[in-house]
């Protein structure tokens, strides 16, 4: 799932209705651990609990981010589009 969606979600910008309804299709929508920051970062400042965004990560699957990763990303790195 895209940061600018979940950011979308966590602080009920225009739009986030049809996020949610979209995220209904799957068992669990997946972000990388890169993401969680945002989450808690977005979600805090939207007054958010440590609480209720422990339970919004939940409905996520949380991928693990390792240097292959990083070289993938590196090798496939498009200008400034990394």
């Amino acid at each position: 799932m895209d940061n600018n969606c979940i950011t979308q979600v966590l602080i009920k910008r225009d739009g986030f209705e049809q996020i949610l309804k979209t995220l209904e299709n799957f068992d669990k929508a997946v972000i990388s651990i890169l993401s969680v920051h945002l989450i808690f970062h977005f979600g805090v400042k939207a007054d958010n609990t440590l609480e209720e965004l422990g339970y919004f990560l939940e409905q996520f699957r949380i991928l693990d981010f390792c240097v292959n990763d990083y070289k993938l990303a590196e090798d496939i790195c498009k200008g400034n589009d990394f």
